[in-house]
């Protein structure tokens, strides 16, 4: 059995420790780009420049997305509650809003049963089950 020739373990564990896998290898292309993002599709539209005309005629370039912001605070300070909300939503961020259930602790525990119960019938039993208790209402 031949021995490796130093040079040619250096350049082995070279290729290893840098980049694994040799330049054209086709194995290697890693991960695809993206083809189809909305939120990037919106951010291009939206730092575009756009002609906005003025009640009283005037014209002026703006970017969309301040174009749509300005108009959101004309429509604020015109008594628009949405708008005061999307705006308030955007500076601080949405409330919480907590969620709560009424119940008893022990519900979830019946809730599961049932459907471990439920897992072991057959389909025609399960229809049963279901216009009897269709039938019971």
């Amino acid at each position: 059995m031949a021995k490796k020739s130093v040079k040619n373990v250096n350049e082995t564990q070279k290729r290893i420790i840098g980049k694994p896998f040799e330049k054209g290898n086709n194995f290697g292309k890693g991960r695809p780009k993206k083809e189809f993002c909305i939120p990037d599709v919106l951010r291009k539209l939206l730092s575009e420049e756009i002609t906005v005309t003025n009640k009283a005629g005037k014209e002026s370039k703006k970017m969309a997305l301040e174009a749509i912001c300005t108009r959101a605070i004309v429509q604020a300070v015109n008594g628009d509650k949405d708008a005061r909300a999307w705006i308030a939503n955007r500076l601080e961020g949405k409330a919480r809003q907590p969620i709560e259930i009424d119940g008893k602790l022990d519900q979830n525990i019946q809730i599961e049963d049932k459907r471990k119960e439920l897992e072991n019938i057959s389909y025609e039993e399960l229809l049963e089950k279901i216009n009897e208790s269709l039938s019971l209402n």
